[in-house]
């Protein structure tokens, strides 16, 4: 397993680049890092229609790596190489009306492949980001709009799996027992 970061206290170590015209469907951002530029992530945002309404979306993280990075030192990866691994093309990562950005304090964990299993796979985790493409001329964000935090959805589904069958047994239990009980005899009608 190797783990590698953006830099975030060296702000000079990071270039960012990209294409975001308002114009164009597609947009795209790129920040590249690393001796001799050997890491490359990108995030690509696509513009379209939801509906009626006009939205924007992730299309794809893709993260474009050099294995001859002295990171990889010890690892498996003989032959060097610069393999891309990419976000499932099938999968919708987030939606968000064109006029609002989209901003996560959570971490977001993302699994990108290759074509082939030799470009290995990356589990790329981002945090505290916030997007908005398209701006147009104005530049300025436009209002928020949360992602959800990650839970756990094996808790809730335990929980209603467990009530509903001690809904059943209770339902069960008392149609025994009102089937078993002694009926006790009227006596007040005998005369």
């Amino acid at each position: 397993t190797v783990s590698v970061s953006i830099p975030e206290d060296d702000e000079s170590a990071v270039k960012t680049s990209g294409i975001c015209d308002s114009r164009s469907s597609l947009a795209n951002i790129t920040y590249t890092w690393g001796k001799d530029d050997h890491f490359q992530f990108t995030v690509t945002f696509e513009k379209g229609k939801a509906g009626r309404n006009e939205v924007w979306r992730v299309k794809e993280f893709a993260l474009k790596y050099d294995r001859s990075d002295a990171v990889f030192n010890g690892t498996t990866f003989l032959d060097g190489g610069q393999p891309l691994v990419v976000t499932n093309p099938k999968k919708l990562h987030f939606q968000v009306s064109h006029e609002m950005s989209l901003a996560c304090d959570s971490d977001k964990k993302f699994d990108l492949s290759g074509k082939s299993k030799d470009d290995g796979s990356v589990v790329a985790i981002i945090h505290h980001m916030k997007f908005h493409p398209f701006l147009g001329m104005s530049g300025a964000f436009g209002e928020v709009y949360w992602c959800r935090p990650e839970f756990d959805e094996r808790v809730p589904i335990a929980v209603g799996s467990v009530m509903a069958v001690m809904t059943v047994i209770t339902v069960a239990g008392y149609a025994l027992f009102r089937k078993f009980r002694p009926k006790k005899a009227d006596y007040d009608t005998m005369e």
